[in-house]
């Protein structure tokens, strides 16, 4: 439910549609989501695809019966949450001198996507610092807890003196993946 998509679709749509939600534990947990479906006969299940990636993993063991699911049809869903960036403001008057510390000592970062057999993709922060800061991924990684969901914490951090770019200037992304993969040996 740390999602707007799971909020909704976990919680008010039932009701809405008088049927339960069957809520096996606090956070996701795989094996307990299992025995819920088993146990109450389940119909439908929501989550992440990560979840559902834990979830073929366990249910694989044969240990569950799931035929109470109604449809193996997946679908993907996203909700406010995941537009945060594009629908969020600093005040008019912002006098911007909120970022100190850590902050400064870096001259520009890009984050990018790189395989992960589990998530899927992980981040992987490049960071170009000001001339003559000095900064370490363990600090980054600490300044970073605590602030963003502990997935969003870049596993990977790359200290760059420059960025691939294109012709106008922008940072190619797909260039920033590609680079890390290989230096990553990934």
């Amino acid at each position: 439910m740390f999602h707007s998509y799971g909020c909704v679709y976990a919680s008010i749509l039932p009701v809405l549609y008088q049927s339960t939600s069957v809520f096996p534990c606090l956070g996701f947990d795989a094996v307990e989501s299992l025995k819920a479906i088993q146990k109450y006969k389940c119909t439908i299940a929501y989550g992440t695809p990560t979840m559902f990636v834990d979830l073929i993993r366990n249910y694989k063991s044969g240990k569950y019966d799931v035929s109470s699911l109604k449809t193996g049809k997946k679908k993907v869903g996203y909700g406010s949450t995941e537009l945060s960036p594009a629908i969020s403001f600093a005040k008019a008057n912002d006098s911007g001198n909120a970022a100190k510390g850590i902050l400064e000592t870096i001259e520009y970062i890009e984050i990018c996507g790189v395989p992960d057999e589990r998530m899927g993709e992980e981040a992987c922060a490049w960071i170009h610092l000001r001339e003559g800061m000095v900064l370490t991924e363990n600090e980054v990684k600490e300044y970073c807890k605590g602030k963003i969901s502990h997935f969003k914490v870049p596993r990977y951090i790359m200290f760059v003196e420059g960025f691939p770019k294109t012709q106008t200037g922008k940072v190619k992304k797909f260039e920033l993946s590609r680079i890390s993969k290989e230096k990553l040996n990934l």
